[in-house]
Order: structure tokens, then C-alpha cells, then sequence
């Protein structure tokens, strides 16, 4: 069985990466801080549901263009043995999915009352993660290839 390889933390490797993590930590905490005005504004609670899927979707797709690490197949392959075919096809399906959520989130924000778009937020987002991530578990198990015995060299 693979192991999952263990990312690097701010302690381990080179000085000029432990800089790079707490730059990249200060700059986070400088744009998470430097918003907390605007957090009280209805408008940038309404869009920030969608940033935050359109973020998941740009992880998901720079992990596996820019990186070559693909993040679902990281996550899923010690229970599912499938071709990197579909761990590709899957990584694609989870950044559209995100990309329609958050498209959809705005939708709902602006062409709803306040009150449809918390209880789309609250409960209609909720219940489609449960249905993707059901029809993901469908599609990996029907595409599932049984694990050869590795003793049998």
C-alpha cells in the first residue's frame, strides 16, 4: 500500500522556505484582517461563498497543472484503485462543480431575497456537496479495479 507523503511544514527544508511559509502566512492574515470591515457588509457576505468555491476549484486545478499532484487522487486512492484517468476526470468534475456552486451562489444572492439566499446558503449548498460527493463515491466505485495481492510477486 502507498503511503501518503507528508508535507513539508514551516520547520523543515531550507531557510528560504521556512521564510516563504510564514510570508505566505502573514500575507493571508494581512488580507483576512485587512477585510473584516467589509465583513458586515451584506454584498461581501453574499460573495464570499463563492470566492472561497472559485478558491477550492483554483487549488484543486493548480495542484494538478502547475504541481502535477493531484490532491482528490492524494486524498481517495487508498480506498478506491482506479486508472489516473479517472483520478483526472474526477479532479475535473470537482473544479466545475465548484465553479457552478459559486456561479450559483451568486445567482441565488442576487436574484432571490436575502432570506431564499441563507436558506440556499445554509441548506441548498450543504445538500449538493452531499449529492456530489455521493455521485463521486458512485462513479469511483463502479469504476473501481480490485486490488491485485501484492504477495503474489
Amino acid at each position: 500500500m502507498k503511503r501518503l507523503q507528508k508535507l513539508p511544514s514551516p520547520d523543515s527544508g531550507s531557510t528560504k522556505q521556512s521564510a516563504l511559509w510564514w510570508i505566505g502566512l502573514i500575507v493571508i492574515a494581512a488580507l483576512v484582517v485587512g477585510a473584516m470591515p467589509a465583513f458586515y457588509d451584506p454584498t461581501f457576505i453574499q460573495w464570499k461563498p463563492s470566492a472561497r468555491y472559485w478558491l477550492f476549484s483554483l487549488a484543486l486545478m493548480g495542484s494538478k497543472t502547475i504541481f502535477r499532484f493531484d490532491v482528490i487522487k492524494c486524498l481517495l486512492e487508498t480506498l478506491f484503485r482506479v486508472p489516473d484517468s479517472i483520478w483526472s476526470r474526477l479532479n475535473l468534475a470537482c473544479v466545475l462543480f465548484f465553479i457552478l456552486l459559486g456561479l450559483l451562489n451568486l445567482y441565488v444572492a442576487y436574484n432571490c431575497t436575502q432570506h431564499t439566499w441563507v436558506n440556499f446558503k445554509l441548506f441548498g449548498c450543504p445538500a449538493l456537496m452531499f449529492a456530489f460527493v455521493l455521485a463521486v463515491w458512485l462513479y469511483l466505485h463502479l469504476s473501481k479495479h480490485p486490488i491485485e495481492d501484492q504477495a503474489d510477486g
